[in-house]
């Protein structure tokens, strides 16, 4: 039975990083270089809403600005903005959701390990499974601290 769920659960997170993959593809996201970050201007909440401001002063009322000013260029960015900012919210929400799933995965695991390292030392009788018992409790070796007795602080 743990075999089908593995498999099942296989299949899904590859169908579900095939369709990420897909969105990625269909939104027509853009990967940028960390020189080209660096070159763009420095945006926060306060851009945003100053952004929003000002694209709401020039809807209303354009006089003010020069004849080549595309409004509809800054309207169309603005509502894209907004679209990627939704998408972005859904997606840190999956990605807190997988994060916990993992993590509960990740415990469940080591839970099993501990009990088969406790099983293999305690049915280790002749030896017979020294190599996996010596290979596991490296795990648990303590590092030993070195001796500061000869160690003078430095003098001022």
């Amino acid at each position: 039975m743990d075999k089908v769920i593995n498999k099942v659960l296989k299949e899904q997170a590859e169908k579900s990083i095939e369709a990420l993959n897909k969105v990625k593809e269909e939104l027509k996201l853009i990967d940028i270089t960390t020189s080209e970050k660096k070159s763009l201007l420095k945006l926060g909440v306060k851009s945003i809403e100053f952004s929003k401001d000002a694209l709401n002063a020039v809807t209303n009322d354009d006089s003010f600005m020069y004849k080549s000013f595309d409004i509809n260029k800054m309207k169309s960015a603005f509502e894209s903005y907004n679209n990627i900012t939704s998408i972005i919210e859904v997606l840190e929400d999956l990605q807190k959701s997988l994060i916990d799933t993992q993590s509960l995965l990740a415990s469940s695991l080591y839970e099993s390990a501990l009990e088969v390292y406790k099983n293999v030392k305690n049915n280790n009788k002749g030896g017979n499974y020294d190599v996996i018992v010596e290979k596991l409790s490296k795990y648990f070796e303590k590092k030993k601290k070195e001796d500061d007795k000869d160690v003078k602080a430095p003098e001022k």
